[in-house]
């Protein structure tokens, strides 16, 4: 069985009919339409999401669907209106509105179904309608049956506008999912539609199984919200360019963001790269690591000199001066190259620990000072 294509007599849905030439364009208006109808969306919503400024914006040229508006609306005469700019019409309609001389549902009312999609962004009409997540609803949910109508609405209209075919919907959701939600009587009504075409000498395709278990019986049965990200969104929302960043694009409105934001990324600093072919690379300059001062590790510091001892040792100033400080070494013994620096020191040391406070402070100071000179380096 081949799947449904879309004709004149099918153009006509649930109220309104589409003279628009495009399936998507089609698709698009139905479910805009048809989401009102169903309460999922009122007028104030769509007025929320396209204000007056955004309507006349989008009818910007056509000066006589805007003096329509404006004399329903406004009470402006047509001759003014047509000569009304569209931002003008805007701000007209806009003041109106706040002074309650018209209300939401009179403006969507007044702008036509297929005028929408003609003049306004797709993707914005889209987020319009999917705003509340609908396929989420529970079933306790009071609009959870409104939100199976509108889903189960959504694939039929989509085959019938050859968005979708049958086996994008029955692959979408699979097999193994259909089976494990169905109940029996439906599972047994596949089998016999199956071997009756079988017994025939036909195939039985995915769209004998949607004829056999239709749109409304799978919502019934099946979550929403798988319906919804394994069909809807991968198979309609994006392939159409109803999703921002889709494959579609809508020819007759545009997204106003997306010129500004191609024409920024064209005038954006490029961020650092390697070296352009054309440019000379630049000589690395060299740079010679810092010298590393290795102390060594028989060096005594007046620190350690103080926690070795026990008594109060009194030296004089400027033999402190002449010492280095507590985090530097007193006396390099490696460094100093003086033979008998080991020796003065020991003494000193040993003089002390005896208990002699006296002992050598001048020959004490003058080693001190000698090993601390024979370290520095020649001015």
């Amino acid at each position: 069985m081949n799947d449904m294509k879309h004709s004149n007599s099918s153009r006509t849905t649930h109220g309104f009919s589409s003279a628009l030439d495009e399936g998507r364009q089609r698709f698009l208006a139905y479910v805009v339409e048809r989401s009102l109808e169903l309460e999922l969306r009122n007028p104030a919503d769509f007025v929320r999401h396209f204000s007056p400024a955004d309507i006349m914006q989008g009818l910007e040229t056509r000066p006589d669907l805007r003096a329509n508006m404006l004399l329903m609306t406004v009470g402006t005469k047509q001759a003014i209106g047509l000569k009304k700019s569209a931002k003008s019409a805007g701000e007209d309609l806009q003041i109106s509105l706040d002074e309650g001389e018209t209300d939401t549902e009179t403006i969507v009312k007044l702008f036509q179904v297929d005028d929408r999609v003609r003049y306004l962004d797709a993707p914005r009409l889209w987020t319009f309608v999917i705003e509340p997540e609908f396929w989420g609803h529970r079933k306790d949910n009071p609009q959870f049956e409104r939100a199976k109508k509108m889903l189960s609405n959504m694939l039929d209209r989509a085959i019938t506008d050859a968005l979708l075919s049958a086996r994008d919907i029955i692959e979408g959701i699979s097999l193994p999912v259909l089976v494990e939600h169905l109940p029996k009587t439906e599972l047994v009504s596949l089998l016999n539609a199956a071997l009756s075409r079988a017994n025939g000498g036909k195939p039985f395709g995915e769209a004998d199984l949607l004829e056999t278990v239709p749109s409304t019986t799978i919502v019934e049965y099946v979550p929403l919200s798988h319906i919804w990200s394994t069909v809807i969104v991968p198979k309609v929302a994006h392939s159409q360019g109803f999703a921002h960043g889709g494959a579609a694009s809508n020819n007759s409105s545009r997204n106003k963001s997306e010129p500004a934001r191609a024409e920024a990324s064209a005038t954006a600093k490029p961020a650092a790269t390697t070296t352009s072919s054309t440019e000379p690379a630049k000589p690395q300059r060299s740079v010679t690591p810092a010298p590393v001062t290795i102390k060594p590790a028989a060096a005594v510091t007046t620190a350690a000199v103080r926690d070795d001892l026990d008594v109060d040792v009194d030296i004089e100033s400027d033999v402190l001066r002449a010492l280095a400080s507590d985090n530097e070494p007193l006396f390099p013994l490696e460094e100093a190259g003086v033979p008998e620096a080991e020796d003065d020191v020991d003494a000193f040391l040993d003089a002390i620990r005896d208990g002699d406070t006296s002992v050598g402070r001048e020959k004490s100071a003058q080693s001190a000072k000698r090993h601390m000179s024979s370290t520095r380096p020649a001015k």
